[in-house]
């Protein structure tokens, strides 16, 4: 019957949408580690601007962004407007929006950032290196729930942890935002131990094990939701709730 197989065909879209996004995320993340793992970039990896892996995670996240609305977004999503006829934004919302986004961010890479300064950061040195492990942990934990919630809705998110009313591919994608940024801080945080051990290793210097740590954590992340979805669907009683 076309309703049930309709059923079938949504049910297990939420496992289809976290094994794509998934793939993406490992493609993403694969191309930051070749980039490291050649000559001495690895060792250059705290600076802000020569580097091109902030700006390879932020194509990273837009493109899983976009694969979602291109396959998966339906006309009521978690923030969007409901359905029916919708008035064109002005240009000027528009730009009261960009600014919106673009602050979220600037607060979170500072927030960040006085959170790596409490933790043993440098205070008065290595400002660079900072910022690069600040705006890293941003773009991996806030910016792809902003891009996929807008910044009201991801503010009310981070506030409340609630979703209300959403389909399980809506939950699905955030679920996945959510471990992966988990994963992310946990490994910038782990990172550290390495620090003061006393092997002299370039690669023990400040930022480059935080950074590192940061993209393993949110790849075992993602490789964590995916696990779960999949088993999931042999073990129905082994399931996640975001």
């Amino acid at each position: 019957m076309p309703g049930k197989k309709d059923s079938r065909t949504i049910s297990g879209q939420d496992v289809e949408l976290t094994l794509i996004l998934s793939i993406v995320a490992l493609i993403g993340v694969g191309i930051c580690v070749t980039y490291l793992s050649y000559g001495d970039n690895l060792y250059s990896v705290g600076e802000f601007w020569p580097s091109p892996v902030l700006i390879t995670l932020i194509c990273n996240e837009l493109g899983k962004y976009f694969l979602y609305t291109a396959l998966y977004r339906e006309e009521k999503t978690l923030t969007r407007e409901p359905m029916g006829p919708r008035k064109k934004k002005s240009f000027r919302s528009r730009v009261v929006e960009s600014m919106k986004f673009f602050a979220l961010m600037g607060f979170f890479v500072g927030l960040f950032g006085l959170l790596c300064i409490s933790l043993g950061a440098p205070v008065l040195q290595n400002h660079e290196e900072t910022l690069t492990l600040a705006s890293l942990l941003t773009i991996l934990t806030v910016f792809p729930l902003a891009v996929f919630m807008g910044v009201s809705g991801s503010i009310q998110y981070l506030w409340t942890e609630s979703l209300e009313s959403v389909s399980k591919v809506d939950a699905a994608y955030v679920t996945l935002v959510k471990i992966s940024a988990a994963g992310a801080m946990f490994g910038a945080w782990s990172g550290s131990i390495v620090a003061p051990l006393d092997w002299d290793r370039r690669w023990q210097v400040y930022p480059i094990p935080n950074i590192v740590g940061a993209l393993l954590g949110y790849t075992l992340g993602d490789l964590g939701v995916l696990g779960q979805k999949l088993i999931s669907r042999i073990v129905p009683l082994f399931t996640f709730n975001p």
